[in-house]
């Protein structure tokens, strides 16, 4: 890994040198996504950490698709130091590219946005443009109530597991498709020392 990092700082001054800015902070970030990823210290990190990660790989999509793509992350600042699973959003923003922006030659729109909803702390996903075949829908729906060493450990399905294992059964991600639009996915968190008069 020292190789890897070395050499992406070597790359990183070489495009400073050339004045290549734009370039030299998406090596920056790439840098920090790659640490963030190696890292196998800790399970759970403060929501605010996540957010950054997410933030540094759509900071580099916005590099290579330039003025199509548009992204946003809007999420209640009273949970940002509330822990959450490691690799929690990520994912489900990189999925959102890859089937909804990819697909439209660059252009989309990819949206975060974490609200309070009595006891649950919601995070919502909007990928512009993405649809979920009936088959996915179904694996998920299915994930949530079939025993541990059933399931399948890929993909949306996995976080749906680290979910529940997390929080309990009730915690859990649910996806919705909005033709002609794209799709959402909804996640619901606990939020912390909850009480019903805080609502």
């Amino acid at each position: 890994s020292h190789f890897l990092f070395n050499t992406l700082d070597a790359i990183n001054w070489s495009l400073m040198e050339r004045g290549e800015y734009d370039i030299s902070a998406s090596v920056a970030k790439l840098g920090d996504l790659l640490r963030y990823s190696m890292q196998d210290t800790e399970d759970m990190v403060p929501l605010k950490v996540e957010l950054k990660m997410v933030s540094s790989y759509l900071d580099i999509c916005k590099l290579r698709y330039e003025e199509r793509f548009e992204c946003s992350i809007d999420v209640d600042e009273r949970f940002v130091d509330m822990e959450v699973p490691r690799f929690l959003l990520q994912p489900i923003v990189e999925n959102g590219v890859v089937h909804g922006c990819e697909k439209n030659a660059g252009s989309g729109r990819i949206t975060v946005h974490g609200f309070q909803e009595g006891k649950y702390l919601v995070i919502e996903v909007f990928s512009s443009g993405a649809q979920f075949p009936k088959e996915v829908l179904e694996r998920i729906d299915r994930q949530r109530t079939l025993p541990l060493r059933q399931r399948t450990h890929i993909g949306l399905s996995n976080i749906v597991d680290r979910l529940q294992i997390t929080y309990g059964a009730e915690y859990t991600l649910t996806v919705i498709n909005r033709p002609g639009e794209g799709a959402v996915v909804r996640l619901l968190l606990p939020v912390p020392d909850y009480k019903e008069e805080d609502v």
